[in-house]
């Protein structure tokens, strides 16, 4: 089975339930994954919502700490508060706003409490893997939503400091919590952009490096 074959075989989420899915499987799934900014105003029902959550909490982390808290937008009018924190901020930054957190149906917000970090004494690695972890939980999730049919946008801008102090008063989250980024979801409208990747052989090097 070549590549392009792959791409152009769905993913059920039979496939992920009924157990370890093959490397075909999930070479599928993962070729499928697109960054969807245009949505159909279809719900989303809630099983669809308790399956991407259920892969989230499973997502690897630093020592198993599990940093993460999962804020669950499915209110219209909340949503749409939300989107008026970002496009303000677009506004400030005399950008075009994007339009998929608008057309979206549902909000992830991931948060974490900056009590969970990892010691302050590993230096550096402390903020990498704390983020790597909250991090995890994001692409867990949006895989999650492919196999479902869905499509997720990741919306970093919510983390910028104005829109989180907004957001954090809107939903009422505890002071020592931190936005660290968002996925808008929907059913796709419309076929995703096509996406490439680099070659194995530019981006992989065995044993040192070589030009």
């Amino acid at each position: 089975m070549t590549l392009s074959d792959i791409e152009k075989k769905p993913l059920s989420s039979g496939d992920i339930e009924t157990g370890i899915i093959d490397y075909s499987s999930l070479l599928t799934m993962l070729t499928n994954r697109h960054s969807i900014r245009k949505f159909t105003p279809e719900p989303i029902p809630d099983d669809y919502i308790e399956k991407i959550l259920e892969v989230g909490r499973w997502a690897p982390s630093c020592k198993n700490s599990q940093p993460w808290e999962f804020v669950v937008i499915k209110n219209k009018g909340t949503r749409a508060d939300i989107v008026r924190l970002l496009d303000g901020d677009y506004e400030k930054q005399r950008k075009q706003a994007p339009a998929g957190p608008s057309l979206a149906q549902l909000f992830i917000i991931v948060c974490s409490d900056v009590n969970n970090k990892p010691p302050a004494s590993l230096g550096r690695r402390s903020d990498s893997m704390f983020y790597s972890s909250l991090g995890n939980s994001i692409i867990y999730m949006a895989l999650a939503a492919t196999t479902v049919g869905l499509g997720a946008q990741w919306v970093s801008a919510i983390a910028v400091p104005g829109v989180e102090a907004g957001v954090k008063k809107l939903l009422g989250l505890p002071d020592d919590w931190q936005i660290f980024d968002m996925l808008a979801l929907g059913f796709p409208d419309g076929e995703a952009n096509p996406r490439t990747v680099r070659e194995m052989s530019d981006i992989v090097h065995y044993d040192r490096y070589y030009e």
